[in-house]
């Protein structure tokens, strides 16, 4: 008898259902392995290249390591559906059937043989490198989003993560933009591991940023876990680009804007660039004269929308980028006040950083645009800078 709490099976559930794909010709690894482990449950989930396994409390002392394959959908359904408490679960290891009993409601819930669920990596006993499970969670949110899905391309699908005299970089680039978050951290990990964004980015959703994750290399793997919570994933074998090399070594100009009005321009402009078929469609520019920066969004039917902000910092520059990819990138910088983008010309890529988020940077490759555009940003950044400067 498994007797465990409905609110942390269900939490608990939510986690490892991210490693079950969504179609799938082998109904074993549609199913969630249920374990009792030194007196504790274990749930583990697998699509065969990503697996995600979670321990829990149970309520109630249990008797022999019983184990049973269950269907994750369903199992996951009933326990949403459960009422408050506690839920009790009888295994019966010769039909394969569980018990399922909540209150004065029980479900008979047919089931697999445990052994046929694929073989799993245990809970290693150390790792290469230690981060803290906030900084793990920022690679899932800061960088992994850049990746692309493009799988003609695989080393664009994931994220580097590269180990640099004493910095450890997270690195993501689908090949218009890259994001980079780096770590101070004192690792053994020596090589680079480039590992799927997707995997990445659900293992960092599971882990609790309370409890540092240790990672360790293994057998063509990458395995993140803590105290509680295991991710394993396959490693994407792949020559990364040299991205340091895209980087400018340094900027001519310097915007320093507040983060939620430039949030808002951008949002306003790209609601007019957002324009399908045509070679501009999400395009925004913005251009600066002394400390006035507009933002213009414009579409093939001639609407336009177009917003004046205020740089702390005197530059005069111009250039277009996809606004979609600024949005994004913006999110990443959520919470932040002060919102800096470097740039040196209208053909070469921007750097956008905040000073309330330490070693984080994207890069975004500008977008072609024509002679009459710039002169028009131009135009309207200067009347911008005299209005701003007559008042």
């Amino acid at each position: 008898m498994i007797t465990v709490n409905k609110s942390v099976l269900k939490s608990a559930l939510a986690d490892v259902m991210k490693a079950i794909g969504k179609v799938s010709t082998l109904p074993i690894v549609e199913c969630v392995l249920f374990a009792v482990e030194d007196q504790r449950l274990r749930l583990s989930a697998t699509d065969l290249e990503m697996t995600i396994r979670k321990w829990i409390p149970m309520s109630a002392m249990a008797f022999g390591n019983e184990a049973i394959a269950i269907p994750g959908k369903l199992i996951n359904d009933l326990v949403a559906l459960a009422p408050e408490g506690d839920i009790q679960m009888e295994i019966d290891p010769v039909t394969y059937e569980v018990k399922f009993i909540t209150g004065t409601s029980k479900s008979t819930i047919k089931c697999l043989d445990p052994r046929e669920f694929p073989p799993l990596p245990p809970m290693p006993d150390h790792g290469e490198a230690e981060l803290p499970g906030g900084d793990w969670k920022s690679i899932g949110s800061k960088v992994a989003y850049a990746a692309n899905d493009d799988t003609s391309r695989p080393a664009l699908t994931g994220v580097l993560l590269e180990y640099d005299e004493g910095k450890l970089n997270a690195v993501c680039t689908d090949g218009f933009r890259i994001a980079v978050q780096q770590f101070d951290v004192e690792t053994a990990l020596q090589k680079s591991a480039l590992v799927p964004a997707k995997s990445l980015a659900k293992s960092s959703a599971v882990m609790d940023e309370k409890q540092p994750v240790h990672l360790l290399v293994a057998q063509g793997k990458m395995i993140a876990f803590n105290e509680d919570t295991l991710t394993a994933f396959q490693l994407i074998e792949a020559n990364y680009p040299n991205w340091s090399a895209i980087l400018p070594p340094s900027f001519k100009y310097t915007l320093s804007m507040n983060y939620a009005e430039l949030e808002r321009s951008v949002r306003q402009a790209l609601v007019v660039a957002r324009e399908s078929g045509s070679a501009l469609s999400n395009a925004i520019s913005l251009a600066a004269d002394n400390k006035s920066v507009i933002v213009v969004g414009k579409n093939q039917s001639g609407s336009k929308s177009q917003s004046v902000l205020t740089s702390d910092v005197v530059a005069k520059t111009f250039f277009t980028v996809n606004g979609i990819f600024v949005l994004q990138s913006l999110k990443a910088l959520s919470g932040a006040k002060k919102v800096i983008v470097k740039a040196n010309s209208e053909t070469q890529p921007i750097r956008i950083t905040s000073p309330e988020a330490a070693g984080y940077t994207v890069i975004l490759m500008p977008m072609e645009t024509t002679a009459d555009r710039i002169s028009e940003m131009q135009e309207l950044a200067e009347k911008a800078s005299a209005a701003m400067t007559e008042a």
